[in-house]
Protein backbone atom coordinates (compact mmCIF):
# COMPACT_ATOMS: atom_id res chain seq x y z
CA UNK A 1 0.00 0.00 0.00
CA UNK A 2 1.20 3.67 -0.80
CA UNK A 3 2.11 6.40 1.63
CA UNK A 4 -1.09 7.62 2.93
CA UNK A 5 -2.43 10.85 0.93
CA UNK A 6 -2.65 14.60 2.26
CA UNK A 7 -4.29 17.39 1.61
CA UNK A 8 -2.53 20.40 2.36
CA UNK A 9 -4.00 23.84 1.90
CA UNK A 10 -3.02 28.01 2.97
CA UNK A 11 0.55 29.09 3.33
CA UNK A 12 1.90 25.62 3.24
CA UNK A 13 0.33 24.96 -0.43
CA UNK A 14 1.49 27.77 -1.66
CA UNK A 15 5.26 27.50 -0.70
CA UNK A 16 5.25 23.86 -2.26
CA UNK A 17 3.48 25.41 -5.10
CA UNK A 18 6.00 28.20 -5.59
CA UNK A 19 8.78 25.09 -5.24
CA UNK A 20 7.28 23.59 -7.58
CA UNK A 21 7.82 26.64 -10.30
CA UNK A 22 8.01 24.92 -13.72
CA UNK A 23 8.07 20.81 -12.85
CA UNK A 24 10.00 19.21 -15.20
CA UNK A 25 7.51 16.67 -15.42
CA UNK A 26 3.49 17.26 -15.65
CA UNK A 27 0.70 14.69 -15.89
CA UNK A 28 -2.62 16.54 -17.18
CA UNK A 29 -5.65 15.32 -15.41
CA UNK A 30 -9.25 15.59 -16.01
CA UNK A 31 -11.89 16.71 -13.46
CA UNK A 32 -13.15 13.20 -12.22
CA UNK A 33 -9.50 12.45 -11.32
CA UNK A 34 -8.83 16.14 -9.49
CA UNK A 35 -11.95 14.66 -7.82
CA UNK A 36 -11.15 11.11 -6.91
CA UNK A 37 -7.85 13.05 -5.60
CA UNK A 38 -9.35 15.12 -3.36
CA UNK A 39 -11.90 12.56 -1.93
CA UNK A 40 -8.34 10.52 -1.12
CA UNK A 41 -6.89 13.08 0.27
CA UNK A 42 -9.57 14.13 2.52
CA UNK A 43 -10.27 10.50 3.92
CA UNK A 44 -13.95 9.97 1.93
CA UNK A 45 -12.41 6.83 0.39
CA UNK A 46 -10.64 5.23 3.95
CA UNK A 47 -9.17 2.81 3.96
CA UNK A 48 -7.63 3.31 0.79
CA UNK A 49 -4.44 5.95 1.08
CA UNK A 50 -3.79 6.62 -2.86
CA UNK A 51 -4.28 5.24 -6.08
CA UNK A 52 -3.48 1.23 -6.09
CA UNK A 53 -0.53 -0.43 -6.30
CA UNK A 54 -0.65 -3.27 -8.46
CA UNK A 55 -0.86 -5.57 -5.60
CA UNK A 56 -4.10 -3.73 -4.13
CA UNK A 57 -5.68 -3.71 -7.61
CA UNK A 58 -5.24 -7.39 -8.15
CA UNK A 59 -7.05 -8.07 -4.68
CA UNK A 60 -9.71 -5.81 -5.24
CA UNK A 61 -10.34 -7.04 -8.40
CA UNK A 62 -10.30 -10.64 -7.74
CA UNK A 63 -11.40 -10.31 -4.12
CA UNK A 64 -13.12 -6.97 -2.95
CA UNK A 65 -10.17 -6.23 -0.57
CA UNK A 66 -7.37 -4.19 -0.54
CA UNK A 67 -3.73 -6.63 0.23
CA UNK A 68 -3.85 -5.75 3.94
CA UNK A 69 -7.55 -7.48 3.78
CA UNK A 70 -9.31 -4.59 3.94
CA UNK A 71 -13.22 -3.91 2.24
CA UNK A 72 -12.78 -2.24 -1.09
CA UNK A 73 -15.23 -3.30 -3.78
CA UNK A 74 -13.97 -1.19 -7.16
CA UNK A 75 -10.58 -0.53 -8.33
CA UNK A 76 -8.97 3.32 -8.46
CA UNK A 77 -5.94 3.08 -10.38
CA UNK A 78 -4.03 6.17 -11.63
CA UNK A 79 -3.62 5.57 -15.88
CA UNK A 80 -2.81 9.16 -17.19
CA UNK A 81 -5.12 8.91 -20.90
CA UNK A 82 -4.12 11.11 -23.77
CA UNK A 83 -1.23 11.35 -26.48
CA UNK A 84 0.99 13.71 -24.36
CA UNK A 85 0.30 12.09 -21.64
CA UNK A 86 1.10 8.14 -22.74
CA UNK A 87 4.51 9.58 -23.89
CA UNK A 88 5.23 11.13 -20.86
CA UNK A 89 4.54 8.13 -18.83
CA UNK A 90 6.40 5.62 -21.28
CA UNK A 91 9.15 7.80 -21.62
CA UNK A 92 10.01 10.37 -18.83
CA UNK A 93 8.59 8.59 -15.75
CA UNK A 94 10.47 6.47 -13.81
CA UNK A 95 10.00 4.99 -10.02
CA UNK A 96 11.05 7.33 -7.55
CA UNK A 97 10.26 10.72 -9.23
CA UNK A 98 8.52 13.37 -8.01
CA UNK A 99 5.83 14.32 -11.14
CA UNK A 100 2.98 17.16 -10.72
CA UNK A 101 -0.69 16.85 -11.66
CA UNK A 102 -2.46 20.04 -13.69
CA UNK A 103 -5.65 20.64 -14.41
CA UNK A 104 -7.25 21.74 -17.93
CA UNK A 105 -6.00 25.06 -17.42
CA UNK A 106 -2.32 24.11 -16.37
CA UNK A 107 -2.48 24.88 -12.78
CA UNK A 108 -0.80 22.65 -10.47
CA UNK A 109 -3.23 20.90 -8.30
CA UNK A 110 -1.39 18.47 -6.63
CA UNK A 111 2.46 16.20 -6.33
CA UNK A 112 2.46 12.38 -6.89
CA UNK A 113 5.44 10.45 -5.56
CA UNK A 114 6.10 7.22 -7.55
CA UNK A 115 6.51 4.19 -5.61
CA UNK A 116 5.21 2.26 -8.75
CA UNK A 117 4.79 2.04 -12.69
CA UNK A 118 2.78 -1.11 -14.48
CA UNK A 119 0.54 -2.13 -17.17
CA UNK A 120 -2.85 -3.79 -16.39
CA UNK A 121 -5.39 -5.56 -18.81
CA UNK A 122 -8.40 -2.92 -19.61
CA UNK A 123 -10.09 -5.91 -20.98
CA UNK A 124 -9.69 -8.03 -17.46
CA UNK A 125 -10.62 -4.92 -15.40
CA UNK A 126 -14.21 -4.28 -17.30
CA UNK A 127 -14.97 -7.96 -16.86
CA UNK A 128 -14.05 -8.52 -13.41
CA UNK A 129 -15.89 -4.92 -12.41
CA UNK A 130 -18.61 -4.63 -14.63
CA UNK A 131 -19.55 -8.41 -15.80
CA UNK A 132 -18.70 -7.16 -19.64
CA UNK A 133 -16.50 -6.04 -21.94
CA UNK A 134 -19.09 -4.43 -24.20
CA UNK A 135 -18.52 -1.25 -25.17
CA UNK A 136 -22.13 -0.12 -24.45
CA UNK A 137 -21.99 -0.88 -21.10
CA UNK A 138 -21.46 3.20 -19.87
CA UNK A 139 -18.71 2.03 -17.34
CA UNK A 140 -17.15 -0.13 -19.77
CA UNK A 141 -17.16 2.76 -22.26
CA UNK A 142 -15.99 5.56 -19.12
CA UNK A 143 -12.87 2.51 -18.48
CA UNK A 144 -11.58 2.17 -22.56
CA UNK A 145 -12.41 6.40 -23.06
CA UNK A 146 -10.60 7.74 -19.71
CA UNK A 147 -7.90 5.04 -18.84
CA UNK A 148 -4.63 5.09 -19.91
CA UNK A 149 -2.65 1.95 -20.24
CA UNK A 150 0.14 2.29 -17.20
CA UNK A 151 -0.90 2.97 -14.15
CA UNK A 152 1.39 5.15 -11.41
CA UNK A 153 0.80 4.56 -7.86
CA UNK A 154 2.85 6.56 -4.96
CA UNK A 155 2.19 9.08 -2.24
CA UNK A 156 -0.56 11.98 -3.07
CA UNK A 157 -0.15 15.37 -1.73
CA UNK A 158 -3.01 17.17 -2.81
CA UNK A 159 -2.27 21.04 -2.96
CA UNK A 160 -5.31 22.88 -4.94
CA UNK A 161 -9.05 21.51 -4.16
CA UNK A 162 -11.31 21.55 -7.30
CA UNK A 163 -13.84 24.16 -7.21
CA UNK A 164 -17.77 22.57 -6.96
CA UNK A 165 -19.41 25.54 -8.42
CA UNK A 166 -22.94 25.84 -7.17
CA UNK A 167 -21.81 23.32 -4.27
CA UNK A 168 -19.20 25.50 -3.44
CA UNK A 169 -20.88 26.31 0.38
CA UNK A 170 -22.13 22.79 0.61
CA UNK A 171 -19.22 20.65 0.22
CA UNK A 172 -18.56 18.98 3.52
CA UNK A 173 -15.49 16.51 4.37
CA UNK A 174 -15.86 13.60 6.84
CA UNK A 175 -14.05 15.53 9.46
CA UNK A 176 -16.68 18.08 9.40
CA UNK A 177 -19.50 15.70 9.09
CA UNK A 178 -18.46 13.80 12.03
CA UNK A 179 -18.23 17.01 14.18
CA UNK A 180 -21.81 17.69 13.09
CA UNK A 181 -23.32 14.19 13.99
CA UNK A 182 -21.18 14.89 17.23
CA UNK A 183 -22.67 18.03 18.35
CA UNK A 184 -26.28 16.52 17.96
CA UNK A 185 -25.14 13.74 20.05
CA UNK A 186 -26.35 11.65 17.43
CA UNK A 187 -25.51 7.86 17.61
CA UNK A 188 -27.37 6.05 14.79
CA UNK A 189 -26.94 8.28 11.62
CA UNK A 190 -28.68 6.75 8.25
CA UNK A 191 -27.10 7.71 4.89
CA UNK A 192 -29.57 8.05 2.05
CA UNK A 193 -27.96 8.29 -1.58
CA UNK A 194 -29.64 9.74 -4.07
CA UNK A 195 -28.50 10.37 -8.10
CA UNK A 196 -30.83 10.68 -11.04
CA UNK A 197 -33.96 11.79 -9.43
CA UNK A 198 -35.13 14.89 -7.23
CA UNK A 199 -36.30 13.81 -4.45
CA UNK A 200 -40.28 12.75 -4.36
CA UNK A 201 -43.13 11.72 -2.37
CA UNK A 202 -41.76 8.28 -2.08
CA UNK A 203 -38.30 9.21 -0.70
CA UNK A 204 -40.29 11.23 1.55
CA UNK A 205 -42.27 8.78 2.95
CA UNK A 206 -39.01 6.57 3.10
CA UNK A 207 -36.75 9.48 4.76
CA UNK A 208 -39.65 10.12 7.46
CA UNK A 209 -39.70 6.88 8.76
CA UNK A 210 -35.77 6.77 8.41
CA UNK A 211 -35.76 9.75 11.16
CA UNK A 212 -37.94 8.10 13.29
CA UNK A 213 -35.79 4.91 13.62
CA UNK A 214 -32.28 6.86 13.55
CA UNK A 215 -30.87 10.27 15.21
CA UNK A 216 -30.31 11.42 12.00
CA UNK A 217 -30.05 11.14 7.95
CA UNK A 218 -27.80 12.14 6.00
CA UNK A 219 -29.08 12.96 2.43
CA UNK A 220 -26.01 12.53 -0.15
CA UNK A 221 -27.01 13.74 -3.49
CA UNK A 222 -24.68 13.23 -6.69
CA UNK A 223 -23.88 16.25 -7.40
CA UNK A 224 -21.96 14.57 -11.24
CA UNK A 225 -24.68 13.82 -13.50
CA UNK A 226 -23.76 10.36 -15.33
CA UNK A 227 -26.03 11.20 -18.51
CA UNK A 228 -26.70 14.77 -19.74
CA UNK A 229 -30.80 14.32 -20.08
CA UNK A 230 -30.89 13.46 -16.06
CA UNK A 231 -32.05 16.36 -14.04
CA UNK A 232 -30.07 19.24 -13.19
CA UNK A 233 -27.93 18.18 -10.16
CA UNK A 234 -28.88 21.81 -8.78
CA UNK A 235 -32.24 21.50 -9.09
CA UNK A 236 -31.70 18.15 -7.26
CA UNK A 237 -29.80 19.50 -4.63
CA UNK A 238 -32.32 22.84 -4.32
CA UNK A 239 -35.49 20.32 -3.26
CA UNK A 240 -33.64 18.77 -0.48
CA UNK A 241 -32.82 22.43 0.67
CA UNK A 242 -36.34 23.39 0.42
CA UNK A 243 -36.99 19.93 2.81
CA UNK A 244 -34.53 20.68 4.81
CA UNK A 245 -35.66 24.34 5.71
CA UNK A 246 -39.22 23.69 5.55
CA UNK A 247 -40.29 20.44 6.47
CA UNK A 248 -38.04 18.35 7.97
CA UNK A 249 -36.56 18.55 11.88
CA UNK A 250 -32.86 20.14 11.59
CA UNK A 251 -31.70 18.36 14.25
CA UNK A 252 -32.13 15.18 12.39
CA UNK A 253 -30.90 16.06 8.78
CA UNK A 254 -27.46 16.41 7.36
CA UNK A 255 -26.76 17.43 3.87
CA UNK A 256 -23.34 15.89 2.09
CA UNK A 257 -23.45 16.58 -1.30
CA UNK A 258 -20.72 14.47 -3.42
CA UNK A 259 -18.78 14.78 -6.59
CA UNK A 260 -18.66 11.34 -7.34
CA UNK A 261 -20.61 9.66 -10.51
CA UNK A 262 -22.38 6.52 -11.03
CA UNK A 263 -19.60 4.07 -11.56
CA UNK A 264 -22.54 1.36 -12.79
CA UNK A 265 -21.10 -1.35 -11.28
CA UNK A 266 -24.42 -2.66 -9.35
CA UNK A 267 -23.66 -4.39 -5.68
CA UNK A 268 -19.66 -3.17 -5.90
CA UNK A 269 -20.85 0.20 -6.17
CA UNK A 270 -23.14 -0.10 -3.13
CA UNK A 271 -20.55 -1.40 -0.90
CA UNK A 272 -17.95 1.94 -2.11
CA UNK A 273 -21.27 4.05 -1.05
CA UNK A 274 -21.72 2.34 2.05
CA UNK A 275 -17.86 2.75 2.64
CA UNK A 276 -18.11 6.87 2.00
CA UNK A 277 -21.05 6.95 4.54
CA UNK A 278 -19.31 5.00 7.26
CA UNK A 279 -15.97 7.38 6.85
CA UNK A 280 -18.63 10.52 6.88
CA UNK A 281 -20.26 9.27 10.47
CA UNK A 282 -23.38 6.86 8.60
CA UNK A 283 -23.78 4.15 11.12
CA UNK A 284 -26.05 2.69 8.34
CA UNK A 285 -27.16 2.90 4.47
CA UNK A 286 -30.70 3.47 3.02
Amino acid sequence: MVKKAELVEGKKAEKLLEAEEKPSISIMIDEEAWITSEMISIGALTPLQGFMTQEDYHSVLYNGRLADDSPFPVVLSFAPAGKRNAETVKTKIKEGDMITLINPLKETVATLEIEEKWKYDKKERVKKIFGTTDEHHPGVKKVYERMGDTSLAGKLTLLKRPNWGAFESLRITPEESKKIIKKQNAKSVVSFWTGANPVHRGHEHIQRNLMEHYDMMMAVPLVNMAKAEQVTSEYRVACYEVLFKNYYPKHKVLLAPTKITYIFAGPREAVLHAIISRNYGATAVE
